[in-house]
């Protein structure tokens, strides 16, 4: 029996990036990329985040939970005198699209201390990302 075929998700989350700034939006911001997978897939305009630091906030997206639920109410998880990792039990919903047969993946900046990461992640040291863009005159 062949596969059903998956409907492709993709989740962009950019750190420091107020959204008046890209061209799709009036800002100047030239992201022809960018703009294109905005106007060929769901695109959110109106959002509300469940707290204003972003650990809790990113792992929020990845549970469905708010911070009370998942645990995560601090950025600084992996400090001794601060230890608010995420509760045991929690399932982050890239395991359930994994199982569901989605193949999942990530890159850039994790910020979800005690959530397993993605089965083909694609972590990035941001200092050998800028050299290598730098190499190629970017």
């Amino acid at each position: 029996m062949p596969r059903r075929q998956l409907p492709n998700i993709l989740l962009v989350l950019a750190d420091a990036a107020q959204s008046g700034a890209y061209a799709l939006n009036g800002g100047q911001a030239v992201t022809p990329h960018f703009d294109r997978i905005c106007a060929e897939g769901v695109r959110f305009t109106h959002a509300f985040t469940s707290s204003p630091i972003c650990h809790p906030a990113r792992t929020t997206l990845l549970t469905g939970l708010t911070p009370r639920g998942h645990g995560v109410i601090a950025n600084s998880t992996h400090w001794d005198w601060y230890p608010f990792p995420v509760s045991q039990g929690v399932r982050p919903v890239h395991e359930r699209l994994a199982g569901a047969g989605y193949r999942c993946g990530y890159t850039g900046q994790w910020h979800c201390d005690g959530l397993p990461r993605f089965a083909d992640d694609r972590t990035v040291d941001p200092k050998a990302f800028h050299e290598g863009q730098k190499a190629r005159g970017r």
